[in-house]
């Protein structure tokens, strides 16, 4: 057997079948459910066993007002992903959430991808609610990097787009 084909049969083995990869998907989402619920997030969070059709086409169904987007898998396509969770979000209104989660590490090492507008909801509303944020402001010098770091943020998803 020549190397060539030799190389061709072991990226055949290493490609997913597609039964394991839609398992994987569906251990993601029912992962973000689970975890929604648990924290008491959202008690009625479940993964949608229709996602993809009909009008509500988040990965993850919930209460809350987001868009789910949940991939598990091993190569990346970040911006074709988020442009998926946006379309979802636009047809249900709703806020854009990716949840992708890293190969071969375990769930709970997903990451989450938010636009800047609902990151700094997020971040005001825990400073507050941890009562830093009054911290923050008596910091000048804090505040400041805080803010270049807000600035740069939105240099750089002004280049991206």
């Amino acid at each position: 057997m020549g190397k060539m084909s030799h190389l061709r049969k072991e990226l055949e083995k290493e490609k997913m079948k597609p039964a394991s990869a839609k398992a994987k998907g569906k251990a993601l989402e029912d992962f973000i459910a689970e975890r929604l619920v648990k924290t008491g997030i959202d008690p009625t969070a479940r993964r949608s066993y229709s996602s993809g059709s009909g009008l509500n086409k988040t990965d993850v169904e919930n209460q809350i007002g987001l868009a789910i987007e949940a991939k598990n898998q091993r190569q990346a396509a970040l911006w074709k992903w988020w442009k998926q969770a946006e379309r979802q979000s636009e047809m249900t209104h709703t806020i854009p959430v990716l949840v992708a989660k890293p190969p071969q590490m375990p769930l709970e090492a997903s990451l989450a991808v938010v636009p800047w507008y609902f990151m700094e909801k997020l971040l005001t509303a825990f400073l507050r609610h941890s009562g830093a944020l009054e911290e923050v402001a008596e910091r000048p010098n804090i505040k400041w990097k805080l803010l270049k770091i807000k600035q740069l943020c939105q240099e750089i998803t002004k280049n991206i787009e």
